[in-house]
């Protein structure tokens, strides 16, 4: 389930996105996606570290040399996917089913549901998350609440 250790604000800078993340960094749960989220229950969307990467790279491809320097000026909002982009399961969802439905929308998370009517996420599954099932020998028939 989604702490609050792994959420950050629209407005937040990238440093202060990538400070979130290199805090998680340990262990077996790193972080590599942040879930974005306001005042309200409704989440912006997600933050990956492939984001922060690509936004990066822009800045050296524009000539830039000061990370950061170009790191800064831009917010979280900026280069964020945006909720409305990315795949979301409900919480009775397969394992099987999640594992389609990141394949279909070609991105590198799914964003699982709550409660019909719930406006809130409950998860973020991710390609190491499916790899860590696959280890775990989880059953593609899994819900995806009780894997979470």
């Amino acid at each position: 389930f989604i702490v609050g250790a792994l959420t950050v604000l629209p407005e937040a800078s990238l440093t202060e996105a990538a400070a979130v993340m290199r805090a998680q960094a340990s262990g077996d749960f790193a972080c590599h996606h942040l879930l974005v989220k306001g005042d309200g229950a409704t989440p912006h969307g997600i933050l990956s570290a492939l984001d922060l990467t690509r936004a990066l790279c822009r800045g050296f491809r524009r000539g830039g040399s000061q990370l950061a320097g170009r790191f800064t000026h831009k917010t979280v909002a900026d280069v964020m996917k945006p909720r409305a982009s990315l795949p979301i399961c409900e919480h009775t969802a397969t394992m099987s089913q999640v594992v389609q439905e990141m394949l279909l929308a070609r991105q590198n998370c799914v964003l699982v549901a709550g409660e019909v009517g719930d406006a809130g996420i409950l998860g973020v599954v991710t390609p190491r998350d499916i790899l860590r099932a696959f280890v775990e020998r989880t059953p593609g028939s899994t819900p995806v609440v009780n894997w979470l």
